[in-house]
């Protein structure tokens, strides 16, 4: 009898001798037979939930996603950020804060059960998607809530937080991030500290994923080379095209190469086009379509096409590119890169495939 173990290194050797597709690798039914799985390791909608009781079944205008453009655009998995303003919330207060944005999302997906599923692993992911329904998880966005303690990432644990993305703008005491609050970039940049590697070793035994966008590239460098598991830029570009602090050096996108990890590429146009980041101060110009496919293209030179997704940053008050307004028009994205020459099989790990490993690695 095959061991389980062996029958993994047979599956990955067949998958890399081209006679196993990494969707039979993933292991769901669905991925063989169902939809294109795809994931959003980026979206910002809870802070509506609490500021204006705005649910997410509620369709405005103004929506960047809902359950209907999500339903609209395919999007099966989304990574909702638990973003706590450190402006407004220090301390303790930062704390209590992202629990009760937790207490938020968590009373939505209950109103919402018919469509939402709150998940915490890949495999609850891919059963929600095989139920017709759209996989949540959620990530806390900026360590502030941690309160510079190792232990409480057990407490987000147990509340199913299954990322964080390390610090947001401004360096807390035990990382450094890649801006000020004035989104300036930092000059003398902070890298981890032995709490912050603490706190990393923690999160990977948690299975919590270690997410380095925002994180200054010192710290980003450090974090990699600290973690068990492989790291993620939810929702970063390629500085090299967008020479913007919260874009990712090349570098560096070798280095989460090599540890297996994945950048999700931003529609925000400030992180796409230099050229157009501000034509005055008040007013931002729109990137398009074809400069998030610029992204993918370059990141596929240099870290391959094994290490992209997509993080959108919808709803985190971003100017998206043209074609790409809110969640609906997802699709655009997957033809604008056939007619550039992807094949199916790149585009499904763009989608979502590529995340997904990296949630399962992290739990590993």
């Amino acid at each position: 009898m095959t061991r389980p173990g062996s029958l993994v290194v047979l599956q990955i050797i067949l998958l890399l001798l081209g006679h196993f597709s990494p969707k039979a690798l993933l292991g769901s039914p669905l991925l063989e037979r169902g939809p294109r799985v795809v994931f959003d390791a980026h979206v910002d909608p809870v802070g509506r939930l609490q500021a204006w009781n705005a649910g997410l079944a509620d369709i405005y205008p103004s929506n960047q996603v809902d359950i209907a453009k999500w339903k609209t655009g395919g999007v099966n998995i989304v990574w909702v950020a638990i973003w706590v303003n450190p402006r407004r919330y220090a301390g303790r207060e930062a704390f209590e804060h992202a629990k009760t944005l937790i207490d938020y999302i968590e009373q939505d997906i209950r109103r919402n059960r018919d469509s939402l599923s709150l998940c915490r692993s890949a495999d609850e992911c891919l059963a929600a998607c095989e139920k017709g329904k759209i996989a949540i998880l959620l990530g806390l966005e900026g360590g502030e809530p941690l309160l510079g303690s190792p232990a409480m990432v057990d407490y987000f644990a147990r509340r199913g937080i299954r990322r964080i993305t390390l610090t947001w703008r401004g360096d807390l005491e035990w990382v450094g991030s890649s801006q000020e609050w004035n989104q300036l970039p930092v000059h003398k940049p902070k890298g981890i500290t032995e709490t912050g590697i603490e706190i990393i070793r923690r999160m990977n035994q948690h299975g919590i994923v270690v997410d380095l966008s925002h994180v200054s590239i010192r710290a980003a460098t450090e974090a990699i080379e600290a973690s068990r598991k492989p790291c993620i830029f939810s929702h970063s570009n390629a500085f090299t095209l967008c020479p913007h602090p919260r874009n990712v050096p090349d570098d560096l996108l070798v280095q989460l190469r090599e540890k297996g990890g994945v950048i999700g590429i931003n529609f925000h146009s400030e992180y796409l086009v230099k050229s157009r980041a501000r034509i005055w101060p008040t007013k931002l110009a729109s990137a398009s379509i074809d400069d998030v496919v610029r992204h993918i293209d370059y990141v596929r030179t240099i870290a391959g096409i094994d290490h992209i997704g997509i993080g959108s940053d919808w709803e985190g008050d971003i100017k998206p590119a043209q074609g790409l307004e809110d969640a609906s028009r997802l699709p655009r994205l997957w033809d604008a890169l056939r007619r550039k020459g992807y094949s199916e099989q790149d585009i499904d790990k763009i989608a979502g495939l590529n995340f997904l490993r990296v949630l399962r690695a992290n739990e590993n």
